[in-house]
């Protein structure tokens, strides 16, 4: 067995080698954490410096930013106080979000209201950290708990609240929030999934007109009624767009502090171009802001599904815009003497129309026409007439009131309250005509839903059909609050006020008649049942209460914080469409008692066939 050779020991290094190293990177930690806390530290905002407040809260400064604000506790007597939220501190490390980020006691006590900052904003202390997003974009906004999990997830959706961006648009309470509530808005109706170019053109949209609320709605497979035909024609691939302008009104319902703002009414100016481009939306933009006339649609659009039956009736209300439109070019054409040989629904063709049924009433009852002599003579007795019944009405010096006594305001004239704003009638009798066509057409369909249900032909719920039941209580809807129902019941034409009382009686009756249809008709089919839904509460309730009713809380979670509002049956908004009908003289009551009153007979009809 050999020899193990021992091993040779080795000499450890000196430690003075290591010394200056380690030194230099003891040095370098001590300086980078130095410098960190230096460029890293969140300013405290002075809680008795009002006019920091007030830029802070409502963006009123010279600055305009957007700020989040972190609910932290001053110390006090020289401690060291609580430290800052981590999250809170990584986005602010992070800098790519645009705000600007402060600390604030939110405990303070503000003068004006007595109320602490907690308590004026309704921020929920309970929710730690506590932050809120204020500024140019409003007033403060509370945080959700969920993205206060790390310092990403907030930065990430302060971008999102900060960041001009374009809405997503899919149900039509959203279009009136996000898009037709503002005072201007462009909706892009997208073909199909949108180019590169289209993104960047809409960005860079967003960046030029920053006062301006842009949107996008997939018209794949949602449908704009009371909008598409005003619009190129619907076609694969093809995106359009249109500029919204708020004319007047608005969603707000009201409650104890502020009224309601009156049915919403917008403007349109179309691109009439097929396809789009970032020189043709700004140029239609731009037009939209600079004053351009646009033109007022009787009725707010609705997103529904896109079906083969809303194209096809889209379709025609687009020949019936075409041939109005090619009779009143050949009205203009015709020279200014033409004579009409038939009623053709014209001014010209009535008045001959009267004065052909006026020529044949004459000769039937042998009636002559009077002489130049006999009608001057009946114009002098006219004339005696009239001032004999003036002068029984006529102020005389000893009727009228004493100096100094003031006027009754029945002899004032009230003139005209409203304004002088011009209204053209005719077109206003045009887009009245052209909703009494769309109702007449909806109110078909809903029948045919009815029918097809009644006879057990379709079953809505599993062949994904709509509820007939809910088309009817929304095309009912629809019709009080719109002009054909008398929305607008200032006007002082008695025909027009005739005609809306008649309309709004017409809807009592139907929807009493749906009604006592339905309830007659569940013991023999018990799919009838199910007409009753949720979607058919949520109309009723929503034209009674107001859109606000109905928002859903995990929707205002992102947004702001949650605001409990408890408001009486007096104080309900005066734009929801069933006040209207209760002022128009509507009794809901006596309907319920004429369905009951109706039940009643047919049930005693039914057991007397029976007997017999």
């Amino acid at each position: 067995m050999g020899r193990v050779s021992k091993k040779k020991k080795q000499t450890p290094p000196p430690v003075d080698k290591f010394l200056k190293p380690a030194a230099g990177v003891a040095v370098a930690m001590l300086a980078y954490y130095f410098m960190k806390g230096m460029t890293n530290d969140i300013p405290r905002i002075d809680v008795a410096d009002e006019l920091a407040l007030r830029e802070v809260f409502f963006g009123e400064g010279a600055m305009g930013k957007d700020y989040a604000v972190l609910c932290h506790p001053e110390a006090k007597d020289g401690s060291v106080g609580l430290p800052v939220s981590s999250v809170f501190q990584d986005s602010h490390d992070d800098g790519s979000a645009p705000a600007e980020y402060v600390l604030l006691d939110c405990d303070y006590v503000l003068p004006d209201s007595g109320k602490s900052i907690y308590d004026k904003f309704k921020l929920n202390k309970k929710k730690r950290p506590t932050v809120f997003v204020s500024g140019k974009v409003g007033p403060p906004k509370q945080v959700p708990e969920k993205h206060l999990k790390t310092g990403a997830m907030l930065t990430k959706l302060l971008k999102q609240m900060l960041e001009p961006h374009a809405a997503k648009i899919e149900k039509t309470k959203e279009l009136k929030e996000k898009c037709l509530n503002k005072e201007v808005c462009g909706l892009l109706l997208k073909g199909g999934k949108p180019e590169p170019y289209v993104k960047h053109a809409v960005a860079n949209l967003l960046g030029k007109y920053p006062n301006v609320q842009f949107a996008s709605v997939d018209s794949t497979v949602l449908f704009l009624t009371n909008l598409e035909e005003y619009l190129p024609e619907y076609e694969a691939g093809v995106h359009r767009f249109v500029v919204f302008k708020k004319v007047s009104g608005g969603i707000s319902a009201g409650d104890n502090e502020t009224k309601a703002e009156g049915r919403l009414k917008t403007s349109i100016l179309p691109l009439e171009t097929a396809g789009v481009s970032f020189g043709s939306i700004s140029t239609l933009v731009s037009d939209a802001l600079n004053g351009k006339q646009m033109k007022n649609i009787p009725a707010l659009p609705n997103i529904k599904t896109r079906t083969k039956k809303l194209e096809e009736s889209e379709r025609q209300k687009r020949d019936r815009k075409k041939d109005q439109a090619r009779r009143k070019a050949q009205e203009d054409q015709k020279p200014p003497q033409q004579t009409f040989t038939a009623n053709d629904g014209s001014k010209d063709g009535r008045r001959l129309e009267r004065e052909r049924r006026r020529a044949e009433h004459n000769a039937a009852n042998n009636i002559k026409p009077k002489t130049p002599e006999e009608i001057a003579e009946m114009e002098r007795s006219r004339r005696q007439r009239m001032e004999e019944e003036a002068a029984k009405w006529n102020i005389g010096a000893e009727d009228a009131p004493e100096a100094g006594e003031p006027v009754e305001e029945e002899w004032m004239d009230s003139g005209d309250e409203e304004g002088g704003e011009y209204v053209d009638e005719d077109e206003e009798e045009d887009d009245v005509a052209e909703l009494v066509h769309e109702y007449i057409s909806d109110l078909a369909e809903c029948v045919d839903g009815f029918c097809r249900v009644i006879d057990g032909v379709s079953n809505f719920k599993k062949d994904g059909e709509g509820n007939p039941l809910a088309a009817m209580a929304g095309l009912l809807v629809s019709i009080l609050s719109s002009p054909v129902g008398g929305e607008e019941s200032g006007k002082s034409n008695p025909i027009q006020a005739s005609a809306a009382k008649l309309t709004r009686e017409t809807v009592k009756l139907t929807w009493a008649g749906v009604i006592l249809a339905i309830t007659d008709l569940t013991p023999k089919n018990k799919s009838l049942q199910n007409l009753v839904d949720e979607d058919v509460m949520s109309i009723l309730i929503e034209s009674v209460c107001g859109e606000k009713s109905m928002e859903d809380e995990e929707n205002n979670e992102g947004n702001e914080s949650i605001q409990h509002d408890e408001s009486s049956e007096d104080e309900l908004g005066d734009n929801t469409v069933f006040a209207d009908a209760s002022e128009a003289g509507m009794d809901l009551d006596e309907v319920k008692d004429n369905i009951s009153d109706e039940s009643k007979e047919n049930d005693e009809e039914i057991s007397k066939n029976s007997d017999e």
